[in-house]
């Protein structure tokens, strides 16, 4: 897999337009595609009965049929002009890494992430049927109780990662003492850099450069350096930060769309240091 190859090597099928964003700027949301619930796949977006396709746990669509409408996604911005989060990228990748392995991204996942990190109770779920043992149920409230929140979806990417508390500390120790890939420190070390420096997403005029492999770098107030990312679908919500110079980490899963897991960070953060209120 050449990270720095156009699209268009990979995949072909894509609109034309895309094909010279590379591997890389999809994996650092600098490639210029527009994200989900975006007015241009709306537009080609459909159920099956011709009205607008409703993501979560309404409509449906297989994996194969979800590329196939993909393919007209156009680009929004020039490749690596401005950082725009776009989950259509990383559905791209997966299919990607499906492609160049000639595996499921699940087996893969399976045999070069997850079984040689421990992560015993972790994978990419490319069947919204299949039973996982122990897992936890997703829950909206309602106007008198609540309802169960779940994706029907089987496509994954961009999502579909399910895990537990215990295998995200064996993820964590990943960052502490990498073990994962020919060479561990320095796949570490290129997951922990920026893509680049760019215009964020709301043309404010800042610059962000904070958004590496997958995974969000910066500083805080104080200037220690942290690496955080959050995740948000259907019912779920996580939320992961560590900060290396401290070596100290925290991650909460929640299973309700109503609570906002980062905003536990700062008392947590401030526990850990055992720092005054």
């Amino acid at each position: 897999l050449d990270l720095d190859a156009p699209l268009g090597t990979y995949l072909p099928e894509l609109h034309p337009s895309v094909h010279e964003a590379t591997v890389r700027q999809l994996v650092g949301h600098v490639g210029g595609l527009p994200d989900y619930e975006s007015r241009e796949l709306n537009a080609v977006l459909r159920d099956a009965t011709g009205n607008p396709f409703e993501f979560g746990d309404e409509d449906h669509l297989t994996t194969a049929e979800f590329f196939e409408v993909t393919r007209a996604v156009e680009l929004l911005h020039p490749p690596g002009s401005r950082f725009l989060y776009s989950n259509i990228g990383y559905f791209w990748l997966g299919q990607i890494v499906e492609r160049v392995t000639g595996e499921s991204l699940r087996a893969y996942a399976a045999r070069r992430i997850f079984g040689p990190a421990g992560m015993t109770a972790s994978l990419f779920n490319d069947d919204a049927n299949r039973v996982i043992p122990r897992r936890a149920s997703g829950y909206r409230p309602t106007e008198d109780g609540w309802r169960v929140f779940e994706t029907n979806l089987d496509w994954v990417g961009e999502g579909g990662v399910y895990t537990s508390v215990r295998d995200f500390a064996r993820w964590n120790a990943q960052y502490r003492n990498p073990t994962i890939g020919a060479d561990p420190v320095a796949l570490r070390a290129l997951l922990e850099t920026p893509v680049s420096e760019l215009r964020d997403e709301d043309g404010d005029g800042s610059t962000r450069s904070t958004y590496a492999f997958g995974i969000g770098v910066g500083t805080d107030a104080a200037g220690r350096p942290w690496l955080a990312h959050g995740g948000a679908w259907v019912a779920f919500r996580s939320y992961f930060k560590r900060f290396p110079e401290e070596d100290f980490a925290y991650w909460i899963l929640c299973n309700r769309p109503d609570l906002e897991p980062g905003a536990f960070g700062p008392e947590l953060e401030r526990i850990l240091r055992d720092e005054a209120p």
